[in-house]
Protein backbone atom coordinates (compact mmCIF):
# COMPACT_ATOMS: atom_id res chain seq x y z
CA UNK A 1 0.00 0.00 0.00
CA UNK A 2 2.92 2.24 0.75
CA UNK A 3 4.30 1.52 -2.25
CA UNK A 4 1.34 2.77 -4.14
CA UNK A 5 1.13 5.78 -2.80
CA UNK A 6 4.85 6.83 -3.21
CA UNK A 7 3.62 6.30 -7.25
CA UNK A 8 0.09 8.11 -7.49
CA UNK A 9 0.95 10.85 -5.18
CA UNK A 10 3.72 12.13 -7.53
CA UNK A 11 1.30 11.03 -10.66
CA UNK A 12 -1.95 13.54 -9.26
CA UNK A 13 0.08 16.22 -7.75
CA UNK A 14 2.02 16.60 -11.70
CA UNK A 15 -1.81 15.96 -13.15
CA UNK A 16 -3.45 18.54 -10.80
CA UNK A 17 -0.50 21.00 -11.03
CA UNK A 18 -0.59 20.90 -15.15
CA UNK A 19 -4.25 21.26 -14.97
CA UNK A 20 -4.41 24.03 -12.52
CA UNK A 21 -1.32 25.67 -14.66
CA UNK A 22 -3.96 25.30 -17.63
CA UNK A 23 -6.63 26.39 -16.00
CA UNK A 24 -4.69 29.43 -15.13
CA UNK A 25 -3.32 30.61 -18.31
CA UNK A 26 -6.76 30.32 -20.36
CA UNK A 27 -7.88 32.35 -17.08
CA UNK A 28 -5.52 34.82 -17.45
CA UNK A 29 -5.79 34.91 -21.57
CA UNK A 30 -9.30 34.98 -21.65
CA UNK A 31 -9.40 38.06 -20.13
CA UNK A 32 -7.18 39.43 -22.21
CA UNK A 33 -8.65 38.36 -25.42
CA UNK A 34 -12.23 39.58 -23.73
CA UNK A 35 -10.16 43.01 -23.10
CA UNK A 36 -9.25 43.31 -26.60
CA UNK A 37 -12.27 42.11 -28.38
CA UNK A 38 -14.18 45.36 -26.20
CA UNK A 39 -11.62 47.86 -27.37
CA UNK A 40 -11.95 46.42 -31.02
CA UNK A 41 -15.75 46.99 -30.54
CA UNK A 42 -15.21 50.15 -29.32
CA UNK A 43 -12.83 51.28 -32.26
CA UNK A 44 -15.38 49.83 -34.46
CA UNK A 45 -17.88 52.16 -33.11
CA UNK A 46 -16.19 55.11 -32.92
CA UNK A 47 -15.52 54.77 -36.81
CA UNK A 48 -19.01 53.90 -37.93
CA UNK A 49 -19.77 57.27 -35.69
CA UNK A 50 -17.43 59.35 -37.55
CA UNK A 51 -18.28 57.67 -41.08
CA UNK A 52 -21.90 58.61 -40.46
CA UNK A 53 -21.37 61.92 -39.44
CA UNK A 54 -19.62 62.59 -42.48
CA UNK A 55 -21.90 60.52 -44.34
CA UNK A 56 -24.63 62.84 -42.87
CA UNK A 57 -23.01 65.94 -43.73
CA UNK A 58 -21.66 65.07 -47.13
CA UNK A 59 -25.40 64.16 -47.94
CA UNK A 60 -26.63 67.57 -46.65
CA UNK A 61 -23.59 69.24 -49.09
CA UNK A 62 -24.92 68.21 -52.02
CA UNK A 63 -28.33 68.59 -51.42
CA UNK A 64 -26.73 72.38 -51.40
CA UNK A 65 -25.15 72.36 -54.41
CA UNK A 66 -28.10 70.38 -56.14
CA UNK A 67 -30.17 72.97 -54.66
CA UNK A 68 -27.65 75.98 -56.06
CA UNK A 69 -27.16 74.65 -59.56
CA UNK A 70 -31.13 74.35 -59.56
CA UNK A 71 -30.94 78.09 -59.03
CA UNK A 72 -28.47 78.34 -61.53
CA UNK A 73 -30.06 77.09 -64.32
CA UNK A 74 -33.31 79.08 -63.38
CA UNK A 75 -31.61 82.68 -63.70
CA UNK A 76 -30.09 81.91 -66.47
CA UNK A 77 -33.24 80.44 -68.42
CA UNK A 78 -34.92 83.38 -67.63
CA UNK A 79 -31.93 85.69 -68.52
CA UNK A 80 -31.88 84.38 -71.55
CA UNK A 81 -35.70 84.69 -71.98
CA UNK A 82 -35.47 88.23 -71.73
CA UNK A 83 -32.12 88.54 -73.43
CA UNK A 84 -33.88 87.10 -76.41
CA UNK A 85 -37.32 87.98 -75.93
CA UNK A 86 -39.30 84.67 -75.76
CA UNK A 87 -42.86 85.19 -75.26
CA UNK A 88 -44.21 82.06 -72.34
CA UNK A 89 -45.99 79.74 -75.31
CA UNK A 90 -42.73 79.52 -77.22
CA UNK A 91 -40.58 78.19 -74.32
CA UNK A 92 -39.23 74.77 -73.55
CA UNK A 93 -40.26 73.30 -71.01
CA UNK A 94 -37.23 73.22 -68.32
CA UNK A 95 -37.95 70.10 -65.43
CA UNK A 96 -36.06 70.07 -62.59
CA UNK A 97 -34.41 66.78 -61.89
CA UNK A 98 -35.21 64.93 -58.97
CA UNK A 99 -32.93 62.33 -57.83
CA UNK A 100 -34.27 59.06 -56.53
CA UNK A 101 -31.38 57.28 -55.66
CA UNK A 102 -30.99 56.67 -51.65
CA UNK A 103 -27.90 56.19 -49.72
CA UNK A 104 -28.95 53.07 -47.81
Amino acid sequence: MDNILQIILPLLTAIFGVLGSVAGVVWVLSGRFNTIDRSIFQTQQKILDKLEYHERHDDQRFGEVQNDLWMLRTRILVNEKKLNGDKEEDSIPFHRETSTKTTR
